[in-house]
């Protein structure tokens, strides 16, 4: 079985190799605030020109300056450097079911300084480098619409070729489509409650916002016991598509520095896409400092992730969600090769669903070692709400997306 995912974010893929190179960024007007639309730009007022080398270094082609550079999964790329930021998603365009990737432009960006002031607006054009356009077919699929039905022969199939963790029915599922099962794929605890996030494709919200609030926990030696709104970036934030999926490096990182986040209190869940609230009552929390695990999109690695998690506490991960991991009931989660697969592109490491990274161990018995991992699917889903995978493999590349931001906190 073939499945299409739905929570691809953009449809753009775009490589390391088809970014890095010569870019120019032809910048508006400066000046503006964080109120800014960028949709339909005036980019004539001055052009920046920069190098993006490997493996993170941007230079001003201009003046020598160095700065930082990173890619956003293969959808897009951040840059920093002479005190500002530069962030836009690569170019592409669609004809029914064909996708063409444009890598050597950007769509209209958003750049300001580094302490989030004087905004405007740049498309980015890659000059020296250049790759030619990359056209894709959607794959074929089996409806979106059509009803999802416990797979009861996968299910026993999972738990006769390997002992390492169970499956079983989820009768809840067959109450939704094919669809929306794959949008879900997109006490003194330092973690949020749990909420099911439903159909809606806000994982990578969930993710981030259980991110902060156990970082907040954490720094306020657990006096802080905040509870941040996924729904308030659904519907408000323009880094990501809402219901149909986004970045936790773009939401717990940089829409967390450049505009902050609510409360559930404030905006609660809705599990869908509607129109943006008035917050300006609401107080709004900020974090900083945020990157990859590594550094930059690729440096990322277990070590370093169990060193981060240690000093600093939960991260946001993302990981493949492959047709067996629907009916993970508990256990040490490997993909097991059976089922099908959800149909996705092929950039550094393929991940569908973001997730809270909380700890990790050794099985006393088999030795195997594990990451501890918090899930948006509910309490009554694998261990309580929580599951375990197996460490050091990178197993369905959970070792390879992690991001962290650091609260700002009094």
């Amino acid at each position: 079985m073939v499945l299409s995912t739905v929570v691809a974010d953009t449809p753009a893929n775009c490589t390391f190799d088809d970014i890095a190179g010569r870019w120019v960024f032809m910048m508006g007007d400066t000046g503006g605030d964080r109120t800014i639309n960028c949709s339909n730009p005036t980019t004539n007022y001055f052009n920046l020109t920069v190098d993006l080398n490997y493996p993170d270094i941007a230079v001003d082609v201009t003046t020598g300056a160095e700065g930082f550079w990173t890619l956003i999964y293969n959808q897009g790329f951040e840059v920093v450097i002479n005190s500002r930021k530069y962030f836009a998603y690569s170019k592409y365009k669609t004809s029914g079911k064909n996708v063409t990737s444009i890598c050597t432009e950007t769509l209209p960006g958003m750049f300001h300084n580094v302490i989030g002031r004087d905004w405007g607006c740049y498309i980015g054009q890659k000059v020296k480098g250049l790759a030619t356009a990359k056209a894709s077919q959607q794959p074929r699929y089996v409806s979106v619409n059509a009803p999802f039905r416990n797979d009861h022969n996968l299910i026993q199939q999972i738990n006769s070729v390997q002992k390492s963790w169970t499956a079983k029915a989820y009768k809840e599922y067959e109450q939704m489509t094919w669809g929306q099962m794959l949008l879900r794929a997109g006490g003194a605890k330092p973690y949020a409650p749990f909420t099911d996030q439903g159909s809606c494709g806000s994982c990578y919200s969930f993710s981030s916002m259980g991110m902060l609030a156990a970082r907040f926990r954490v720094a306020s030696n657990n006096t802080f016991k905040p509870v941040f709104s996924p729904q308030e970036i659904v519907s408000c934030s323009e880094y990501a598509q809402g219901c149909e999926g986004g970045f936790p490096y773009l939401i717990a990182g940089k829409y967390a520095e450049d505009f902050g986040v609510v409360e559930e209190s404030c905006y609660t869940y809705e599990g869908k896409d509607s129109s943006c609230k008035n917050t300006t009552s609401c107080k709004r929390y900020y974090a900083t400092n945020y990157q990859y695990v590594g550094g930059y999109y690729g440096a990322c690695n277990e070590d370093l992730m169990k060193v981060q998690l240690v000093k600093n506490g939960p991260m946001s991960v993302s990981f493949e969600v492959l047709e067996d991991f629907f009916s993970y009931s508990g256990g040490i989660y490997h993909h097991t090769g059976l089922g099908g697969n959800l149909g996705k592109f092929d950039p550094f490491q393929l991940t569908n669903h973001a997730v809270l990274l909380v700890g990790y161990g050794q099985d006393g018995e088999t030795g195997e070692k594990f990451w501890s991992v918090k899930n948006s699917w509910g309490e009554s889903w694998g261990e309580n709400g929580y599951f375990r995978i197996r460490r050091g493999t990178d197993e369905v590349s959970i070792e390879g997306l992690a991001v962290e931001s650091f609260p700002i906190y009094p």
